[in-house]
């Protein structure tokens, strides 16, 4: 898995091609990542949750607490979060053992992007270096994303 380090995403944070995607999750209470999320986040980061972006419904083939997402859905994903291939994507959680973060990653370059990191400590290491956060939640572009299924 490729890492960033908080200071090294500090210093690239209003770089034009630049995705944040936010992947707190809580096991535990599902809605707290989310909300988390709305209280704060790294400037500039889009919300992806566990459930109904990282994951895929249960079914006879797709078994599991967390079954992976089929193409179509992840593409759709991608498509609403205006992400597209060229953009460098810097995925973070709390660090708290969720592994979110880790399973986006894997995700994305399951589907083939090239471009793709998770914060290093995610949250709590930005947090420790009083690096900026904010409550505006970023509007995407809608983008085509092709995805191989």
């Amino acid at each position: 898995m490729s890492l960033i380090s908080a200071p090294a995403l500090a210093g690239k944070l209003f770089a034009p091609n630049l995705k944040i995607l936010d992947a707190r999750f809580s096991l535990a209470d599902a809605a707290l990542g989310r909300n988390e999320y709305l209280h704060s986040h790294i400037r500039g980061a889009q919300y992806m949750d566990l459930n109904a972006d990282l994951s895929g419904p249960k079914t006879d083939a797709r078994l599991g607490r967390h079954p992976l997402p089929s193409p179509a859905h992840w593409q759709t994903v991608l498509e609403r979060l205006g992400i597209r291939p060229e953009h460098e994507v810097v995925i973070y959680d709390q660090a708290d053992g969720a592994m979110a973060a880790a399973r986006a990653w894997f995700l994305f370059v399951l589907a083939g992007h090239e471009n793709v990191t998770v914060l290093n400590g995610g949250m709590n290491a930005w947090l420790a270096l009083d690096l900026p956060t904010g409550s505006v939640i970023a509007e995407p572009e809608f983008s085509h994303y092709p995805v191989s299924g």
